[in-house]
């Protein structure tokens, strides 16, 4: 493919060091000189090129056996190449982790895989939520693992929105604003994110327990007497409540 180089001293043929190939000038055309072949015989070519100035995503290299004066051609075999970047230079990783942030939660609370007890048995400070999903403003998401954590690779630099989808919280979690400032603009369940290039960026949310359902509830019952057929009989109870 263009912008690859031919290592020409890795060259090797059924596993013997070979130096019978020639390169074209414009360097993408390599013609392997293998001699004579019996019927049914098998050469095995193996070289290193050096990947240049290219840019990332799939490039194809094509191949085929001539006879010696071009009256026998084989079939064209094509192998696709996926270029990726080493380590991170333009793109960045964007990960983060979902926590429960109450100061104490009753065992009996918690469900199973989702948060964790510690050795007294109680679940503290900290944990991470399994199962939530993240969302991305191109379309991506992310469900949380078993420590609440999540990621996004290959994320291009610049501002991103990151939302956490809050129907995937169990009904006793909510959202919590563990910190007001203007990334979060007010919300405790999106965020603007400033991605750099080659960079590992981090940004969580908070849940927390939803507080329990206060109100009231009041009865009253009133039981009086009726003059029936000139006697005071029991009229009954009667009785109204209100919550």
């Amino acid at each position: 493919p263009h912008g690859f180089r031919l290592e020409q001293k890795s060259v090797v043929v059924n596993g013997v060091e070979f130096s019978a190939f020639s390169v074209d000038d414009n360097g993408k055309s390599i013609d392997f000189d293998l001699g004579v072949m019996a019927p049914g015989e098998i050469f095995t070519v193996e070289y290193v090129a050096a990947v240049g100035a290219v840019n990332k995503g799939i490039l194809r290299s094509s191949s085929y056996a001539e006879s010696n004066g071009g009256f026998a051609k084989s079939n064209i075999a094509v192998v696709e190449v996926m270029i990726v970047e080493e380590l991170m230079r333009s793109a960045a990783v964007l990960m983060g982790r979902v926590i429960i942030d109450s100061e104490k939660i009753e065992a009996g609370q918690a469900e199973t895989g989702q948060i964790k007890p510690d050795p007294e048995g109680e679940l503290t400070n900290g944990n991470g939520l399994a199962g939530a999903r993240i969302l991305m403003e191109d379309g991506r998401y992310a469900i949380t693992d078993e420590r609440g954590m999540y990621h996004f690779d290959d994320v291009s630099p610049g501002t991103h929105i990151l939302q956490l989808d809050t129907d995937s919280l169990p009904e006793q979690y909510e959202a919590m604003l563990k910190e007001d400032n203007t990334r979060f603009s007010g919300s405790a369940w999106s965020q603007f994110v400033d991605v750099q290039g080659g960079s590992l960026w981090r940004a969580d949310f908070h849940v927390r327990t939803r507080p329990g359902t206060e109100g009231m509830v009041s009865i009253q019952i009133n039981n009086g007497l009726q003059q029936q057929d000139g006697e005071l009989v029991d009229g009954g109870a009667t009785g109204w409540r209100s919550i």
